[in-house]
Formats: structure tokens, sequence, C-alpha cells
């Protein structure tokens, strides 16, 4: 099907139904009955197309509409398939779209600890009869046992906080990173990097010493400790290979932490000079609006100048 015809479809099923009265006929002639039962009906409400979909097929439309069931906030995710012929991932699609739109409404509300109900339907109007499946899992190309189990169930959880520090000590290549992100936010470092030495000197007799590196350059650099105390341990503890890298790698990250200092101060002190600026502009009677077009601050921060004065 060509884009242009696929485009007069859109055009088509978009513009009857953002008709509220034609979109309440529709999902009450095809939404189950204990469904239809809690919908209040008069919340029905079309919403603005603003998530997207990176899998997008210009063949398929995507509507939002807004419902209130038993006083929570719901949504009908209505997918129109376009083409002559059924899309046999249709079934993933749908999810594809549905996690979209989730990730679209907590951007929009940052301070949400929940999500609400997304309903997935999918309209099709083409030549030959739908034959695709619906469920997801029925996509899996896998043991159907092992499907039944994990696809599309709860997800795992490894809280490495219930993972008591000796049984990560008895593996010696994840233990050593799962220790260091364990106890990454401790006050003070040290005494768990003394607790990992065993297995670092033994990954580094074991060739492992591209992950030592990566263990300790990675607790230098976010680990609160004393840093001549951590330096003293990987002197008396691992091999001079490591110490070499480390110490190249601190000037490094010194280096880095001054140069990133000195340009937030060049940036402190570039704001601290446009307030002044502005705050003289002011004084001489010149607009909040002028003043924001010549100099790179906000009304607001402008207008808190303003009240300086």
């Amino acid at each position: 099907m060509s884009q242009h015809i696929s485009k007069a479809h859109d055009n088509f099923f978009k513009e009857a139904m953002k008709d509220v009265r034609v979109a309440r006929e529709f999902f009450q002639m095809h939404l189950p009955q204990d469904l239809q039962q809690v919908i209040q009906w008069e919340s029905l409400e079309l919403q603005a197309s603003t998530y997207s979909d990176i899998l997008r097929n210009e063949t398929i439309s995507d509507m939002a509409f807004k419902v209130l069931l038993q006083g929570k906030e719901a949504y009908l995710h209505l997918m129109v398939e376009h083409q002559s012929v059924p899309d046999a991932l249709m079934a993933f699609r749908a999810e594809n779209y549905r996690s979209n739109f989730l990730a679209q409404y907590i951007k929009q509300h940052p301070k949400t600890k929940t999500i609400p109900l997304v309903i997935s339907l999918v309209l099709y109007h083409g030549q030959k009869l739908w034959d695709c499946v619906r469920d997801v899992r029925e996509l899996v190309d896998a043991p159907a046992d092992l499907i039944e189990a994990y696809a599309f169930r709860p997800y795992m959880l490894i809280d490495l906080n219930a993972v008591e520090d000796e049984a990560l000590r008895q593996r010696l290549w994840a233990g050593v990173m799962q220790l260091a992100l364990k106890h990454i936010f401790a006050k003070n470092m040290l005494p768990h990097i003394e607790s990992m030495t065993v297995l670092l000197r033994q990954l580094d007799r074991l060739s492992g010493i591209q992950l030592v590196e990566t263990v300790l350059v990675y607790l230098l650099d976010r680990g609160e400790m004393n840093k001549e105390a951590f330096f003293s341990l990987v002197r008396t503890q691992l091999s001079p290979d490591v110490e070499e890298k480390i110490m190249t790698v601190s000037e490094q990250l010194r280096a880095e932490g001054m140069q990133q200092g000195m340009q937030q101060g060049m940036q402190q002190g570039m704001r601290l000079a446009n307030l002044k600026t502005a705050r003289e502009m002011l004084r001489q009677g010149m607009a909040e609006t002028i003043i924001a077009g010549v100099i790179p601050l906000t009304i607001e921060e402008i207008r808190s100048e303003a009240a300086k004065i």
C-alpha cells in the first residue's frame, strides 16, 4: 500500500474519531460488556498524540482516549492497521506502543508513583482475514514451559542490599563487581575495599588485571574515603602494574576535576556579570523584554533582579 493511500486512510480515521459521539459509539460497540459497565462515558476525551514509537509503521494510526474507570484515570489506546494484510508482529507492536505511551505519561507526570491502566485495541480493515496471534507471548520462540514461567512476567529483582557480603565473596569475577556497587555509597569506602583485596589479588594473578583496574578506578572516582590510604592499600596489596595504572588515572581525574572547576568558575563569573548588567539596564528604565533579548537571562531572573533595586 502506498504512503499516499495510507495517509488518506489515516486522515479519514482520525478526523472521524475526533467527534466524541463517533468515538463513544465505536467503543460501546466493540469493548467487552464488563468493561463498558465501569467506564464513565461522559469522561471520554481524545488525547494529543505526543508520544513516539521507534518502530512506527506509516500504515498504522494510533489515538488515545482518556476515560474514568470507577473514578480512576485510564486510557483506551486504539491502533488502526491500514495494510491490506495483517501484521504478524502486531502483538509486539501493540506492547511497544503501550510502553511508549506510558513513558510519555511518566514524563508528563514526573512525581507519579503509579501508572494508569492502558487498554489496547487494534482495528484492521484489510482484505485478508486477520490470522495473527494477539498474545505477545505466542511470538516468543522458546520452550513452552519457559515462556509460561518467564515471558512478560514480573521482573526478577537482584537487590544487593539483601545479599550477604560473604556470598558475594564466593564469586570471584562477578563478586568483586557487585561488592563495589553494593558499598559505593558508604561514608567510608576504605574498609570495604580492604575486604575486597583478597579477590583483587586473585584476579590480578588470573589475568584479570583489566577488571581490577576497572573496579579500582570506579571506587577512586565515586567512593568516599581517604585517598592517601587508598593509594597505600593499592601499593602494598596489589601488583606494581595495577599501582602504576591507578596513579595515572588518578592524575587524569585530578586534571579533569580542575578543568571542570575552572569552567564552572568562568560560567558563574559570566552569570554574575550578566546579572549586574541587567540591574544597570533596569535602573535606566529599560523594559524586561528588551533586556532579555540582549542578555542571556530569563524574564524571571530579570524580574528577580528588579526586586532587589
